[in-house]
């Protein structure tokens, strides 16, 4: 009886064990689990949100940029005489002014109207000639006396979203002579807002104005796309709190309840460009999805060992307890922040599926973390790229003046020599074309992450390897050989890129054997591309380095700012071709560049 009762005894105590350390358990796993989670989708949403802020922001202020397209001295010309004009006159000077807009509009992908109103606000031209003669809908907003430039209105037309540039126009007196208004169509900053990558099944980006007591939407929404149905909210509910800080010029998270009344964790930041705002959300219930099936998980091991507890001796129940002190362990050790910490997937089914799930979990984490990362990184990439792009705009006219100076002396003494030698002239052939390549480099730091439009023509391939070290000053104690084919077919490219990129990539060669070295150039015909390798015997590359230098702003050197290899991959790109690297490190680098060739009809 003693013996049965010590029995009793031994396994209720198991039994109270077990259940006090599954509890403790799981409710230890359960929180860290949470807790990492909530942390891991605040970073992840942060990034986004200052990512996309940071691409809308840019893509209004490429719009409103457009405005010099249209405020030349040509349109200022024809502004001034169609205010003085009248009768017959007047109606040719407008035709004349709607032409010259219409023909720079259609340059201008999401440009949707022009219109240009005079000092008493009524439309004297437009690119939609119906609206000629009213009134404008856009109030002059005067600052001292000044029209100010902003965007100021927002419609909705057939489901879009359009809005209003407001730009003076002054004469050469610097007078207010009219106003100029560019309706924009909203198509790109909707494919911003689109985009849902890393934002799983719920998660959305939301787009929005404060006007008065209300919140408009000002682009679809993922749950209701119909942007003409979508009703505003009011300032006073939950649901419009992460919009409030937002356009109230603020940045930050919040837990809030959203536009369908569910449950968010959602990060906001303001457009201060326009007084909007931009917010980055999803559902919690995703966002905490995981722990559901961990929950269920240890429950069902809990069950389990109580069940096992009753029916075994003490010793064997240590082997069921075992294995909850390992998760213990792992789970401190990723609370620790040692990610590479796994559990191994031996035991009973229920802890295999544990430990499965477990280490699913944090393979997940590692992932989202990783992403993150990434994200940061490519932020911090597009941040530095926008104040190169500001710096390069700054200083633009300032090097674009001498260089065209330098080209145009060029060419006059060219003309003005009365028989120039042929050393000269190709002395000023090559000041003249260097001339022109510089302020296109220029142009290539403004237009780095722009599509450009190729001036392709038929060229020999060693003609253009040829020009290439005309611009290049090759070291003596570099020793160059080259070894192209004489029966290579001519290439449909544009000449000045290619070129361009042969500088770049010859000019990088030259500069990894600062002792001298060899330089080898080799073209040849192989499947539908031509084949131009590129071999140094400089310093190398680290393993490591090689997918990061064709990064803009990556380089490993002092000297330079790393757009080099970024420009070149961006025209082998632009021309359909491809472009790979090997390199072992001390002993050189080897470019391959492929380009696609047709034969001339």
């Amino acid at each position: 009886m003693k013996i049965n009762a010590l029995s009793t005894r031994l396994i209720l105590i198991l039994i109270v064990m077990l259940l006090i350390i599954s509890i403790i358990i799981g409710l230890t796993v359960y929180v860290l689990t949470r807790n990492i989670l909530r942390d891991t989708a605040l970073a992840n949403l942060e990034a986004l949100a200052s990512a996309k802020n940071s691409a809308i922001e840019n893509q209004i202020e490429e719009y409103l940029a457009f405005h010099e397209i249209f405020i030349d001295t040509n349109t200022v010309n024809n502004i001034s005489q169609l205010l003085v004009a009248k009768g017959e006159e007047s109606e040719q000077k407008k035709e004349i002014l709607r032409k010259s807009l219409r023909s720079q509009m259609v340059k201008i992908q999401d440009l949707h109207r022009v219109d240009v109103a005079n000092m008493e606000e009524i439309i004297i031209v437009s690119t939609s000639q119906e609206l000629e003669g009213i009134l404008v809908e856009d109030k002059f907003n005067f600052n001292n006396g000044m029209p100010k430039k902003s965007v100021s209105r927002i419609f909705i037309e057939k489901g879009k979203m359009f809005f209003v540039h407001t730009e003076p126009i002054l004469d050469f007196n610097g007078e207010i002579i009219a106003v100029i208004f560019l309706n924009w169509k909203a198509d790109a900053i909707f494919e911003i807002t689109g985009e849902y990558t890393g934002l799983g099944n719920t998660g959305e980006t939301v787009l929005g104005l404060r006007q008065e007591d209300k919140i408009h939407f000002l682009a679809p929404l993922r749950f209701s796309p119909d942007l003409e149905k979508i009703e505003p909210i009011n300032i006073s509910g939950e649901q419009a709190q992460p919009m409030i800080h937002a356009t109230a010029g603020q940045s930050g998270t919040i837990s809030a309840k959203d536009y369908r009344n569910v449950s968010v964790i959602a990060a906001y930041r303001p457009l201060k460009i326009v007084d909007w705002g931009v917010v980055v959300k999803q559902d919690v219930k995703e966002i905490f999805s995981k722990t559901n099936l961990l929950s269920r998980t240890l429950i069902f091991t809990t069950i389990i060992l109580i069940a096992l507890g009753v029916t075994v001796i003490f010793p064997i129940s240590k082997q069921f307890v075992r294995p909850v002190s390992t998760f213990i362990k792992a789970t401190d050790a990723i609370a620790s922040n040692q990610m590479e910490t796994r559990v191994s997937e031996a035991g009973s089914i229920e802890i295999i599926k544990l430990a499965r799930s477990f280490n699913h979990m944090v393979e997940e984490l590692n992932k989202r973390t990783n992403d993150l990362q990434q994200a940061q990184e490519r932020l911090v990439r597009q941040k530095k790229l926008a104040l190169l792009g500001q710096l390069a705009g700054s200083l633009s006219h300032e090097l674009r003046s001498p260089l065209g100076i330098i080209s145009h002396s060029a060419y006059f003494l060219e003309k003005e020599l009365p028989e120039p030698s042929e050393q000269v002239k190709k002395q000023l052939d090559i000041i003249s074309r260097n001339s022109k390549r510089s302020i296109k480099i220029i142009n290539d730091l403004l237009d780095l992450s722009k599509k450009k439009v190729l001036k392709l023509k038929y060229t020999d391939i060693t003609e253009i390897i040829s020009n290439a070290f005309l611009s290049i000053e090759v070291p003596k104690n570099v020793n160059v050989k080259i070894n192209i084919n004489n029966d290579l077919p001519d290439l449909k490219v544009d000449k000045s890129q290619i070129e361009q990129a042969f500088i770049n990539i010859i000019n990088n060669a030259i500069q990894a054997m600062p002792n001298g070295g060899s330089l080898e150039i080799e073209g040849r015909v192989k499947d539908n591309f031509i084949e131009v390798t590129i071999m140094d015997t400089g310093v190398g590359i680290q393993k490591e380095n090689i997918q990061k230098i064709f990064e803009p702003l990556y380089t490993t050197r002092s000297k330079g700012i790393g757009l080099g290899l970024a420009i070149v991959k961006n025209i082998i790109k632009g021309h359909n071709g491809q472009i790979e690297i090997n390199s072992k490190l001390n002993k050189g680098t080897k470019f391959i560049i492929k380009l696609p060739f047709k034969k001339k009809n």
